[in-house]
């Protein structure tokens, strides 16, 4: 029986090792980029959030965003509220989304921001994040954080409705 050289072996043994391995590799981690963020209602309840994050799928399969949740938060570490949402934006293969969401925060530290009303300055706040991106089998969370700032004249509304006491009936 002839025997082939090891060397004319390692090439189609190569290959198929390729093909092996190339089926079942990791997939990669998807980013998630804030964009933008801004307060769009603020009563004595709640702040509401307008929230824009562009989503890149760098995998060969698309993907989901199943939800988004974080807390919102004051320079000073005071915890303002949370707040979460499920968008269920579709993320096709290889490309990047802009995903766009609502996100309602019920007031959890509404006091925190009586020293502000008093100064008459902008109030800058910080929203750290969770984005839980995947399909049916596979999640992962991916975290980001976005910026943004209470302004002065919302400070001031939030002051005039009581900031602070229980309300009206």
């Amino acid at each position: 029986m002839p025997t082939l050289p090891l060397r004319s072996l390692a090439v189609p043994l190569f290959v198929a090792a390729g093909f092996a391995f190339g089926g079942c590799a990791k997939p990669a981690p998807p980013t998630v980029k804030p964009v933008s963020m801004r307060a769009t209602s603020v009563s004595r309840e709640r702040l509401q959030l307008a929230v824009e994050l562009d989503v890149h799928n760098p995998n060969s399969f698309p993907l989901a965003v199943q939800s988004v949740a974080g807390m919102l938060s004051l320079d000073n570490g005071a915890t303002l509220g949370a707040a979460s949402a499920e968008p269920r934006t579709a993320l096709p293969a290889e490309a990047s989304t802009a995903v766009t969401l609502n996100l309602d925060v019920p007031w959890q530290n509404l006091t925190a921001l009586a020293p502000f009303a008093l100064s008459g300055t902008d109030v800058p706040y910080r929203f750290n994040g969770t984005a839980r991106l995947g399909g049916e089998r596979l999640n992962t969370d991916v975290p980001f954080a976005l910026e943004g700032k209470l302004t002065r004249a919302q400070v001031i509304e939030l002051g005039l409705r009581g900031l602070g006491a229980p309300p009206a009936r």
